[in-house]
């Protein structure tokens, strides 16, 4: 075989094109075409640079610079499959308005004097949110905001550098492609300490799920993932309290973060529970205090939207099991994984467990947002445990089917099974050759 060095090159430049080309052709089915196609060419790229015997830090040079690249590439047109961040720009200008954003939707009168034709534009064609007196970019403009506080604090950061949100969806685009980076060194610096190869971080850094996700689409989800990782940075060298801290900051990011938590509570959990819950206390306080009840949003809708009550989200489970008994095993099921985690977690090495729990969690709920994936893939590269990776990249599938082929759920499902059954025998390859290892150490030894 050709050294894969020069072959490396070459094909990463034509996985840029095939982002920077695809990224800007609109038409039928382009954005699944895009996702497909460049999960064939990643996947191509992440097994040659495995074979790739560059030095360590050449190795990182060359996975941060390509991640450069990519999240560059994203940048460089607005949002192609998702219009939160218009919701994003919205909050952050209620708050600097002074009103709390949990305290009417954005079609309220109380807040009309807020609108303005870069959220509501008139005159527009296709509108994708109609309202009674004209458009809306920002989804479900009748509802409260999901965002919990932490995110809300993003959101007024983005104002902040923006100069008063002057910068628009470009600001939240370029803080999503800044924070991939900074979780990307974040791991091969790790990576460097524990002596391990550097070459499965570029399953996070290079993903299109990342690049499309989070520099394109500019969701708020990477500050939840790096803060996920500290909260199991920090736990892992005896600070529980400061874990405590992070742990409900990432919750407070987006919620589904506290799936990590039963793998940092071995050590000190009262101390990281306590310290979590007075984060949460403290963090919902202000809000409390201006909107009453009205601070936990849409979050009761949402669930209600996404089919999680009436079971039509459990996408493996439901095909086994009717309903409500899917919903009563999978809640069964989570309850049996989180305490397990907590009974085996590693104190030394939480985020083992905590990729166990969250891919688990993936099955059971079966997501259908690739956004919500980037946790799971990160932690499958901190954990080394990259048989997840199919499950992190199905939810991505998911949504782009739903939206451009069909809705009906055996796609979604077969998906899924999929991705479950590459996970299984992943696993089951790698549990043989870390046997083998052992075994070769073993006689060696003898």
């Amino acid at each position: 075989m050709r050294d894969p060095r020069r072959l490396l090159v070459p094909l990463f430049a034509g996985y840029v094109a095939l982002f920077a080309v695809l990224l800007h052709t609109s038409g039928r089915h382009v954005p699944l075409w895009l996702l497909g196609c460049s999960t064939v060419v990643f996947v191509a790229l992440v097994a040659l640079l495995s074979r790739c015997r560059w030095t360590a830090s050449h190795t990182a040079l060359v996975i941060l610079v390509g991640a450069t690249v990519l999240q560059i590439v994203a940048l460089t047109r607005g949002p192609t499959t998702s219009d939160d961040v218009y919701r994003y720009l919205w909050d952050g200008r209620v708050q600097f308005s002074g009103t709390d954003p949990y305290a009417y939707p954005p079609v309220s009168a109380h807040l009309a004097h807020l609108r303005d034709t870069a959220l509501f534009p008139t005159g527009r064609a296709h509108c994708p949110w109609p309202i009674p007196d004209g458009c809306s970019l920002i989804n479900r403009p009748r509802v409260r905001t999901v965002y919990p506080p932490v995110a809300q604090l993003v959101f007024d950061a983005g104002r902040v550098v923006s100069f008063g949100g002057h910068g628009g969806v470009h600001t939240f685009q370029v803080l999503a492609a800044l924070g991939v980076l900074g979780i990307t060194a974040l791991l091969l610096r790790v990576s460097v300490r524990a002596d391990q190869p550097l070459w499965p971080v570029a399953i996070w850094a290079w993903s299109p799920l990342v690049v499309i996700e989070f520099g394109n689409n500019a969701h708020v989800d990477w500050a939840a993932i790096a803060l996920s990782l500290g909260c199991l940075e920090l736990a892992r060298r005896h600070r529980s309290g400061w874990a405590g801290a992070l742990l409900a900051a990432a919750t407070l990011t987006k919620i589904y973060p506290a799936l990590i938590g039963p793998a940092v509570l071995r050590r000190r959990p009262w101390l990281v529970l306590g310290v979590a819950a007075g984060v949460v206390v403290l963090a919902y306080l202000p809000h409390v205090a201006a909107a009453g009840t009205d601070v936990i949003g849409y979050l009761p809708g949402y669930l209600h939207e996404e089919g999680y009550n009436s079971g039509t989200r459990l996408l493996l489970l439901g095909v086994v099991l009717p309903h409500p008994v899917d919903t009563v095993v999978g809640v069964a099921l989570l309850a049996a994984a989180a305490v397990w985690t907590w009974r085996r977690s590693d104190p030394d090495a939480p985020e083992r467990s905590a990729v166990t729990l969250v891919g688990l969690a993936f099955l059971v709920t079966t997501p259908a947002y690739g956004w919500y994936a980037g946790l799971l893939l990160a932690l499958a590269v901190r954990a080394r445990r990259l048989e997840w990776v199919p499950v992190a990249l199905a939810p991505a599938f998911v949504y782009l089917v739903r939206a451009e082929v069909s809705k009906a759920s055996w796609y979604g499902s077969t998906i899924y099974a999929v991705a479950a059954g590459l996970t299984l025998l992943a696993f089951v390859v790698r549990r043989r050759a870390d046997s083998r290892a052992g075994s070769l150490v073993q006689v060696g030894v003898g």
